[in-house]
């Protein structure tokens, strides 16, 4: 017998579920609120852990060969400066012959799963989300913002940080700012690069990270007390003035950052969620449920974790509720250790005055490769 899924949100998580459902008994439709798509965002990492995950649908090999590739495996740590602090590795993750991480630029990424829906036969349904959503006995009737209707078996809400979905299900739970802003930008690679580097300042940190063989991008982090708002115009400046004491490799960078338009500035939210993230049969996935601080670049990777795992469970013949059920059961501690320990991550690194930056950067010293060793050993256990 044929069931009926709407996914809400064509993302990173809503592309990955369709093709995947799209091998089961489902019959899915798919809604994106954007128009067009016009892929914000500038670079990201694809860790090992989605790269096991996106297996399923058969893209984690292209994904493998569009990205980046490091020589060596280094991701260098350094001070403001330019002088290194640490060198890290990634650690393998054993049965896995991908690399411990991908840094992709994401509308590259965005171009491969969409293809990939489309070799499914799943249409995404464009300028379009969900205006409500009512729950009777194993039916869930959704309301949309064209004015159509139908009903569906499940819903899913993949539509992000500002979800819809949890809006009408979860009114209570809101984003939350996390004192910190991200600028991000892409420049050419003239000279090629064999690490990733992430540059420590007060308050302030930028990372440099090649997404292709001629491309990298520049993911600086700032503190912005109160959440500010800028006129697009002035980014440059603002920009400039936050990491004007950025030597070494990023301060030679930054100086290529000339227009506004180069920039996209985004204030970094979290979604702060108790179980359960669903509610009869809808339920939230990735950022709509669980949405992170970047410190771990893990953000994109539980939203892919998450949607897998959904997709065998949902291969069962079992009840929705049981299926929802265990599937909280196996994502919740596992996305709370991301979400917790990227922030931790965040507030040690960016710390404010010299007392506190020395103690840092000693911290950075003596256990880099001891701190990346224990988060992967978790990250690589089974989902």
């Amino acid at each position: 017998m044929t069931k009926r899924a709407l996914i809400v949100g064509a993302g990173i998580a809503g592309q990955t579920l369709a093709c995947a459902l799209a091998k089961t008994e489902y019959q899915i439709d798919i809604v994106e609120k954007s128009q067009s798509w016009e892929v914000l965002g500038t670079g990201m990492y694809v860790q090992n852990n989605a790269l096991r995950g996106l297996q399923e649908i058969g893209v984690a090999e292209q994904i493998v060969k569009a990205g980046w590739h490091s020589p060596t495996g280094v991701s260098t740590i350094t001070d403001m400066h330019g002088n290194t602090l640490a060198q890290t590795v990634v650690p393998p993750c054993p049965g896995s012959d991908y690399p411990g991480y991908v840094p992709i630029g994401r509308p590259v990424l965005h171009a491969i799963l969409l293809a990939a829906v489309e070799a499914a036969g799943v249409t995404i349904q464009m300028g379009k989300s969900v205006t409500g959503i009512s729950q009777s006995g194993d039916r869930v009737d959704v309301s949309f913002t064209d004015g159509a209707r139908a009903s569906y078996d499940i819903v899913i809400g993949a539509d992000g940080v500002n979800s819809s979905v949890r809006s009408l299900v979860f009114a209570e739970i809101e984003p939350q700012y996390s004192g910190f802003s991200n600028w991000r930008a892409i420049l050419p690679m003239a000279t090629p690069l064999a690490d990733t580097m992430w540059q420590m300042g007060p308050e302030k940190s930028v990372g440099i990270i090649p997404i292709s063989d001629d491309e990298l991008y520049i993911a600086g982090v700032s503190k912005e007390p109160g959440n500010p708002w800028f006129e697009p115009e002035t980014l440059v400046r603002r920009m400039h003035e936050r990491f004007a004491m950025f030597g070494g490799r990023a301060g030679g960078l930054l100086k290529q950052i000339t227009r506004s338009e180069q920039i996209v500035y985004t204030p970094i939210k979290e979604i702060i969620m108790e179980p359960p993230w669903f509610k009869g049969r809808v339920v939230l996935v990735g950022d709509a449920a669980h949405a992170s601080t970047p410190f771990w670049a893990q953000g994109a990777s539980m939203a892919i974790e998450d949607v897998i795992v959904l997709y065998w469970l949902l291969r069962e013949n079992r009840d929705v509720p049981d299926i929802f059920s265990e599937w909280q059961e196996r994502r919740f501690e596992r996305c709370a250790f991301v979400q917790n320990g990227s922030k931790s991550t965040g507030v040690n690194g960016h710390a404010a005055g010299l007392e506190a930056m020395n103690r840092a950067a000693e911290h950075i010293r003596n256990h880099a490769q001891d701190n990346v060793n224990s988060r992967y050993e978790r990250l690589n256990q089974p989902i």
